[in-house]
């Protein structure tokens, strides 16, 4: 979904850092989208002209009729789906891991305690004052942001060993994780929304994540980063999933 282009030897860090912010950014602003219902200020976002078109270029049209409607009844038009879709009462598509894949489908299950280990092994913390289940969809579409972030970073400074881990981190995080129950919740979303928009961002999310189970050994091979075993000792410092604030550059 997002293609990375053809590199020289003179350009191949520089290309790979632009596509890991790239890829941290989608993350992050499909993580804000499952996270809470829109704000005023995410819709104010979404509807500008540069967003909507880099949206539409994704799959998530704001082009028909109903983004014509004044902000207050988009908002709550929205917020009326976003609660049926994902909060309930009763028959809502629950965005915790551990229900998508657990035989008995509870809260706090083993997947939720293996996602929460696997992201503080890392040396990333949740916030202190996060309150929510650790294997929520914006908590694991977050953490990839973080980590696509911290390997931009890594390639910018041309430290392919760092980058190298985290695309290690990365990859064994959709493998063993979110690649493991996306296309079933995604499905369920894209047959229970009534409104275009959470079907169109679930269609993405799906699409977008398959696509970076691929890219992620792609861009371990272009940079010649070493694909090694995640380990603490890569030099994260504290970041926060789950945080109310988004690591995406879409404001709340």
């Amino acid at each position: 979904m997002i293609e990375t282009p053809p590199y020289t030897p003179g350009d191949v860090q520089a290309g790979l850092a632009s596509t890991a912010q790239q890829v941290g950014h989608l993350y992050g602003f499909l993580a804000s989208l499952y996270r809470a219902e829109l704000t005023p200020k995410q819709l104010h976002a979404l509807r500008t002209p540069e967003m909507a078109n880099m949206l539409a270029r994704v799959g998530i049209d704001l082009r028909g009729a109903f983004w014509t409607k004044p902000d207050a009844q988009v908002l709550e038009q929205l917020a009326v789906e976003f609660t049926a879709l994902f909060l309930g009462p009763g028959g809502h598509i629950s965005p915790h891991e551990s229900v998508q894949i657990e035989q008995h489908g509870g809260y706090w299950g083993d997947a939720t305690t293996a996602v929460r280990r696997f992201i503080t092994e890392t040396g990333i913390e949740y916030n202190a004052d996060y309150n929510g289940i650790p294997d929520h969809i914006s908590v694991e579409l977050e953490f990839l942001a973080e980590l696509a972030r911290r390997e931009g970073l890594a390639w910018a400074r041309e430290d392919a060993v760092a980058a190298g881990n985290c695309l290690a981190y990365q990859r064994d995080f959709l493998e063993e994780h979110l690649g493991r129950w996306i296309d079933k919740f995604c499905s369920r979303v894209v047959e229970t929304a009534e409104m275009s928009f959470y079907r169109d961002v679930a269609q993405v999310t799906a699409a977008f994540v398959h696509s970076e189970i691929e890219a992620v050994q792609e861009r371990l091979g272009a940079g010649g980063a070493a694909s090694c075993s995640p380990a603490i000792s890569a030099g994260f410092a504290t970041a926060s999933p789950g945080a109310a604030a988004p690591v995406c550059s879409l404001p709340r």
